[in-house]
């Protein structure tokens, strides 16, 4: 067998293996791990890291992006006794309440600093975001753990939604979960509304815009690149 027909069927029973898992270990307390958000199946391994310790304390979630790394290692019940009150909080988004800041923080992340006007580029730099047209670590830690926590707070698919939706979807297409969706939106919902069990979505509460924020989301970085 080739090596890319085996890594696809591989792929295919592990994926089968998780939907089944899902549907049978319905007691369990943790979230299903998805592909979507690599966050979830990294948390998933570091509850078994912290159970195997028995330490609440020991916890390190690390991303890695060009010459950058963050993490976060604070134990939460330790947070309010670092932060002492609620100023430090406060002060820094009010920060990025200020209009054009998120926006020329994306655009520094990009490296578009010619795109950011200069008032807004002081505030940037007063604030220690960047320096002499480059990210610094405060900015660059802003970006990606700020933007990460948004996106999970307000736009990202419950993972018991997209795991539904994957259910349907991958009958009609037979892609993996997480690859890449050769469809639109409008395409891709008029395609799960045919089959048989988009009923059964709208019952568990799964609506048109949950549809269409999953392949939105399953193809972000091509949305990106388009």
């Amino acid at each position: 067998m080739e090596k890319h027909e085996e890594i696809k069927k591989i792929r295919e029973e592990i994926t089968r293996l998780r939907v089944r898992l899902n549907e049978l270990d319905e007691e369990s307390n943790t979230e299903p791990a998805t592909e979507v958000c690599g966050h979830d199946f990294i948390l998933d391994n570091l509850k078994k890291f912290g159970k195997q310790y028995n330490q609440a304390g020991r916890c390190a979630l690390a991303g890695y992006h060009n010459d950058y790394w963050y993490t976060t290692t604070i134990e939460p019940s330790k947070i309010n006794s670092f932060l002492e009150d609620s100023v430090p909080v406060k002060e820094f988004l009010t920060i990025f309440c200020i209009d054009g800041v998120w926006e020329a923080l994306v655009h520094a992340f990009n490296g578009e600093f010619n795109l950011i006007n200069k008032e807004t580029y002081k505030i940037l730099e007063t604030n220690g975001f960047i320096k002499n047209n480059g990210l610094t670590i405060k900015g660059f830690t802003s970006y990606a753990v700020l933007g990460h926590l948004i996106f999970n707070m307000t736009k990202k698919l419950p993972v018991e939604k997209a795991i539904s939706i994957f259910k349907v979807a991958y009958e009609i297409t037979g892609i993996e979960y997480g690859e890449y969706l050769p469809y639109t939106g409008n395409d891709f919902l008029n395609n799960i509304k045919r089959h048989e069990k988009y009923n059964d979505l709208l019952v568990q509460g799964i609506t048109d815009h949950d549809i269409y924020e999953y392949i939105r989301q399953i193809n972000i970085e091509d949305n990106k690149k388009e």
